[in-house]
């Protein structure tokens, strides 16, 4: 007999990706978010964690008097020419800081983090969460978010986490679009933002970036100001290495930089439904014409620079 199963899914997605596919895209989303709902609830109990959709950590985090900005805070060199005064700023408002953010001074509102065992040497989640072991991360008491690991055998990584700190670790989740058409994919995401939030609080948007993620989150929390701060993408080194001292004393958990070529990873479409400056292009124009909302990016070198306005620091802020 003759097999059909992959002419049947070529007719399949066609269909869902015509001008009448939408509700066939909205189904797969739904379905792919009660199956990762369940399994990052699952995953949480099973590491005894918190799952972001059932703690009260979104309520927490959100605006509030005069704090109306979401800084989300990458690892490229650009970070290097932030002042002091800049940084006395964001402490002010809402911040998260990426992966191995950690290992610079400044201590944001919550890290987050993610386990990718297959790039690099696959320890960057140990380093990452073993740098949090710093008495003024500990003594500012930062929120933990995690995505949810695939496998149990990486619940042995949380013991890097310093014991006062494990209360605030918290597992969350993530849906992809269904499309992989760039004209449908502004529809996807408003469905996202629209539907699967309310049924699905502990999950966030993504498509294989950390920085989406955090977009996202903080589309989620109620901030209609979000800056992009160090996420520049063009291959430049990352922060800490153009400040040796940041990280001499480190030893085995010292960052690795495991990317290569002139732009990050995230950039391109391979293994991924959109490589994340898409993403971020798709996420603005929701911000703006769904939610009176604007994407910023802090650094004139960035990639994001061509179609992102650069962020303006307030009067004095220098």
């Amino acid at each position: 007999m003759a097999d059909f199963g992959p002419r049947f899914r070529g007719l399949a997605r066609a269909t869902a990706e015509s001008r009448m596919g939408g509700f066939l895209r909205k189904r797969a989303m739904s379905k792919d978010a009660r199956v990762e709902s369940r399994f990052t609830s699952g995953q949480a109990v099973a590491a005894g964690v918190k799952n972001l959709g059932s703690s009260d950590f979104l309520a927490q985090h959100g605006p509030s008097s005069g704090v109306d900005t979401f800084y989300v805070l990458g690892s490229g060199s650009s970070v290097n020419k932030l002042t002091l005064n800049q940084f006395e700023e964001i402490a002010t408002q809402r911040s998260v800081g990426i992966n191995t953010w950690a290992v610079h001074p400044f201590v944001p509102s919550f890290y987050c983090f993610e386990s990718v065992p297959w790039v690099g040497d696959g320890r960057d989640f140990y380093r990452s969460l073993s740098l949090l072991k710093r008495d003024d991360i500990v003594h500012r008491d930062p929120a933990i978010l995690i995505l949810r690991p695939k496998k149990s055998s990486e619940f042995q990584a949380l013991t890097e986490v310093p014991r006062e700190l494990h209360p605030n670790i918290h597992f969350y989740g993530r849906v992809t679009p269904a499309t992989r058409n760039r004209v449908n994919l502004l529809d996807d995401i408003d469905y996202f933002f629209e539907s699967l939030v309310t049924k699905h609080p502990g999950l966030v948007l993504d498509s294989g970036a950390s920085v989406v993620r955090m977009v996202a989150l903080g589309v989620i929390l109620g901030f209609r100001k979000i800056v992009l701060v160090g996420v520049d993408l063009n291959g430049s080194p990352y922060f800490w290495e153009q400040q040796s001292e940041l990280v001499q004393n480190l030893g085995e958990i010292r960052p690795a930089n495991n990317q290569e070529g002139m732009f990050h990873e995230t950039t391109m479409a391979h293994g991924r439904a959109f490589g994340v400056v898409t993403m971020l292009e798709q996420l603005d124009i929701y911000l703006r014409t769904c939610e009176k909302g604007q994407l910023f990016v802090e650094s004139r070198d960035s990639v994001l620079s061509h179609f992102l306005p650069l962020y303006l620091w307030r009067p004095g802020i220098v």
